[in-house]
């Protein structure tokens, strides 16, 4: 992996990604929001981290601000069934069929804590200039070396730093606009079993597995722009657009290769080797509502669309041509995200939240891997805002989501599968979530 800037290792150490919404975000902008199941970060409705969604929503606050976020994630998921059939590499589908469901009961999750950070100031009064540093990205699932998946995944981490600087102009006591740049850092680290078993002796054999782990990281560029519009005082539309970022990863492959198979090193393959790989996070779109229907209570609706298309493979190339190069396919769906939230404010010092909200899975069952076993997600949140001072106020929120039981099935039609052999497994998914965020008005 090539080296980062040493003034950014720091926050990365303490950066443990973990993905739970569609595709791979980690979908934990705003302690706040995440009260209301993310409902209404597109109109603003709760402080200045609504600005990750739609930086137009600056406006609507003043002063110098800034608002530390932190989350804990504690997943869990379950293989509740599993089998795996085997080809030999040489003599094709004659030789063996194995099936097993020895891993049922395994888990594959990792808990993890996900801090962001986001500040404001007035540059004039119709001008407001916001800072953040974010995770928009991560994934993070393991699982025992034994496992009968272990020949398409054992661990999986993908970790993200996103860097945002935005401008929001209030061009009318009803309009707002914003936009900005965007760097992004992202590492990826994704190892396999390799079976040599079936090559040496036509069987898989622990003793003779082998291992790949590829690691490798890239900057990239985009951008963020985003509309607020108030149509009175009771409502309130916002829409906002963040760009794909394309990032071209480098770093290494290096192999596990046990003993008794290592004669299979003399083709010049499994040696460890630098290599490349293209990935591109996606773009988003959101639009949302909010109406004031009490001096007290307020209702939020959002929708966001991501263009999870933009991930059809992995394709890992090396710089070892004896190695060729290794494809794990995906063709993502583009996938739709609705949520709606209601604020309650019980008097000076408290504010009370809730929402639900639904959000598709990308990935088609054909394709759905055991490093991402995500399907379609339901999500219920409370939460509340507690005035500390006039210049401090504590954000608490619960977040529970249940998953659709997902289900993998990939089979011999794809022709990746021919050395990974094939794999059915049933997962059972769930998510909860716990976040506290600070925010100081200097």
């Amino acid at each position: 992996m090539r080296n980062s800037p040493l003034l950014f290792l720091p926050v990365l150490l303490i950066f443990n990604q973990y993905s739970f919404a569609g595709g791979f975000a980690t979908d934990v902008p705003s302690v706040a929001a995440m009260g209301n199941s993310f409902a209404g970060q597109t109109t603003g409705t709760h402080n200045i981290a609504d600005m990750f969604i739609n930086p137009a929503v600056l406006t609507q606050f003043s002063g110098k601000q800034i608002d530390i976020n932190s989350h804990y994630l504690a997943p869990e998921i379950t293989l509740q069934s599993g089998a795996t059939a085997r080809t030999h590499p040489f003599l094709g589908d004659q030789n063996i069929a194995q099936t097993s469901n020895g891993s049922e009961g395994q888990h594959g999750e990792v808990n993890a804590f996900i801090p962001m950070l986001y500040g404001m100031m007035n540059l004039r009064p119709d001008l407001r200039l916001g800072l953040s540093i974010t995770v928009p990205w991560g994934l993070s699932t393991s699982y025992p070396s034994e496992w009968i998946g272990r020949y398409h995944a054992l661990d999986s981490e993908i970790k993200s730093l996103n860097f945002t600087m935005v401008l929001a102009h209030q061009l009318t006591n009803k309009l707002s606009i914003a936009g900005g740049p965007q760097a992004q850092y992202l590492h990826a680290n994704l190892s396999s079993a390799i079976d040599f078993g079936s090559v040496l002796i036509g069987t898989p054999s622990l003793a003779l597995d082998g291992k790949t782990e590829v690691t490798g990281d890239d900057w990239g560029y985009g951008y963020k722009i985003g509309l607020l519009h108030e149509l009175n005082d009771q409502m309130k539309l916002g829409l906002s657009y963040r760009t794909k970022i394309h990032h071209a990863l480098k770093g290494d492959n290096d192999f596990t290769v046990p003993t008794a198979a290592a004669v299979v090193t003399s083709t010049g393959r499994f040696l460890d080797t630098n290599t490349q790989a293209e990935l591109t996070t996606p773009e988003t779109v959101n639009v949302g509502a909010s109406y004031q229907v009490a001096a007290d209570l307020d209702l939020s609706i959002d929708a966001a669309w991501t263009r999870w298309s933009r991930i059809e493979r992995l394709v890992v190339t090396h710089n070892n041509i004896q190695q060729g190069s290794s494809t794990t396919n995906f063709f993502w769906n583009n996938s739709w995200y609705f949520g709606l939230g209601a604020n309650y404010q019980l008097n000076n010092d408290w504010l009370l939240r809730t929402g639900i909200a639904y959000e598709q899975s990308p990935v088609e069952e054909s394709y759905l891997g055991p490093r991402l076993p995500l399907n379609d997600k339901y999500s219920a949140s409370f939460g509340f805002s507690y005035a500390v001072t006039q210049a401090l106020t504590m954000d608490v929120s619960y977040l529970h989501q249940f998953f659709k039981d997902a289900h993998s099935h990939l089979g011999f039609d794809d022709p990746n599968n021919f050395f990974r052999g094939s794999l059915d497994a049933d997962y059972s998914v769930a998510l909860d979530v716990v976040s506290l965020s600070v925010n100081y008005e200097i």
